[in-house]
């Protein structure tokens, strides 16, 4: 209860307008991740939106990522953050599938070189697991899922994927995580070398990002395709878990 009254919220967690569902004023992004919150705080900047963050509602506690999939992580963390506070929440789940390595990292990316693995462990194991592979057995895919807790009942999913190559060496000092060892084929750059805009517009993230922006702005709310709860974090009875898949430009 302290840190719902902590938290900076309107009565309601949503408000219908024509059919369509709308946050009351603030959305909590449940990550502790500053890199990340930058991401989405730049990919929601046209949303008229309060974006607050676990550093602004002290005392909320993440569930472990037990999830078998991205789906599964990301409802967890969401449907954790929104029960802690009362507000819609947003939360995120990433992983980097590699071809060669039969997709792995894949849902324990974050921890694949154990569970307190820096970006420096992940990114050190996946270069000695990859040496000696040339360059056309590299590709790797980046994909995430978001998973928004509407606090009416609802949660919904929008995913993003990009596809890219595994260098054989770090490149570039911004990003995080594996950033630096993507590489983008279309421009030719990894996301380390690239600004936080810059990797919206081409990334995994930002293309998920692009499809909530969308949602928030001007899409009617999506029909059905309710999912029971399989005891990862899907709602069931308690609510709807809908997928938002469809591609969208830029």
């Amino acid at each position: 209860m302290a840190v719902k009254q902590q938290a900076e919220r309107q009565e309601a967690p949503g408000s219908p307008e024509g059919g369509r569902w709308r946050p009351a004023g603030t959305l909590l992004v449940a990550t502790g991740n500053s890199h990340k919150a930058c991401e989405i705080r730049d990919a929601l900047a046209g949303v008229p939106l309060v974006i607050r963050t676990l550093a602004d509602v002290p005392g909320v506690v993440l569930p472990e990522e037990t999830g078998a999939t991205l789906e599964d992580n990301a409802v967890l963390k969401a449907r954790a953050a929104h029960e802690a506070t009362g507000l819609p929440s947003l939360a995120d789940d990433t992983g980097l599938e590699v071809e060669a390595l039969n997709g792995r990292p894949g849902v324990r990316s974050a921890r694949y070189a154990g569970e307190a693995a820096s970006y420096e462990d992940n990114c050190r194991l996946l270069l000695q697991e990859m040496q000696g592979l040339l360059e056309e057995r590299r590709t790797a895919v980046f994909r995430t899922v978001l998973a928004l807790y509407r606090g009416d009942g609802r949660i919904l999913l929008f995913t993003g994927a990009v596809q890219g190559r595994i260098l054989e060496e770090r490149r570039g000092s911004a990003g995080f995580g594996y950033d630096p060892l993507f590489l983008h084929p279309e421009s030719g750059r990894t996301f380390a070398e690239m600004s936080v805009e810059e990797k919206n517009r081409v990334s995994h993230r930002g293309k998920a990002l692009r499809k909530l922006g969308m949602y928030f702005r001007e899409s009617a709310d999506p029909a059905a395709k309710a999912a029971p709860t399989d005891g990862l974090g899907h709602l069931g009875t308690r609510g709807r878990s809908e997928s938002i898949t469809g591609d969208v430009a830029g």
